[in-house]
């Protein structure tokens, strides 16, 4: 029937019956929970199959999902966590791995770069494809006068590192190209 609804939650298969985020592709939706960690939800047999900190998710407080086809990403207050959906396998990134806002709340696929918003630490890109360091400067203001500050971002596949520098530049904002730093 096109007009049912069906309901899941703690009592016929789902972890925690908070859902915070949802990612759905053609026979699985992925749902992630507060404390539950992470449920594959299977359209055809109406199976939950859950994945928290025990099979290797960095936090059991999910705040975002995103299935890139490959890998899904995993955003939670404790960091992000990669699932490599072939072998169900886990690469976290949080404090020790260079995040310094490790509560990641919300984030999206362009082409080859995620991009991931945090709770206070701002936004992390992170090149899918690339393991080599890239340096990806941003123009965060003006300090004083005749002075730019510039956050940098740099990131590789393993780790997200976030570098702090200012520098006192002679052009004006406005003459200076920031595309060729």
């Amino acid at each position: 029937n096109e007009d049912a609804w069906y309901s899941f939650g703690a009592d016929n298969g789902l972890i925690s019956a908070l859902v915070t985020s949802l990612a759905v592709n053609s026979d699985v939706v992925w749902v992630g929970t507060m404390g539950g960690g992470v449920s594959r939800f299977d359209r055809t047999t109406l199976r939950f199959d859950p994945y928290t900190t025990e099979e290797g998710l960095i936090d059991d407080n999910v705040q975002e999902i995103i299935d890139d086809g490959r890998y899904l990403w995993v955003g939670t207050f404790g960091g992000l966590s990669r699932m490599d959906k072939s072998n169900l396998s886990f690469l976290n990134y949080d404090a020790r791995k260079g995040l310094t806002e490790t509560s990641v709340t919300t984030g999206r696929i362009q082409g080859d770069v995620l991009y991931c918003g945090t709770e206070g630490g701002g936004l992390f890109t992170l090149s899918k494809s690339s393991p080599q360091i890239t340096f990806l400067p941003e123009f965060t203001g003006y300090v004083e006068k005749g002075e730019i500050e510039l956050r940098a971002s740099i990131l590789s596949k393993e780790n997200i590192k976030r570098l702090d520098v200012q520098s006192k530049l002679i052009a004006t904002a406005e003459e200076f190209d920031f595309a060729n730093l």
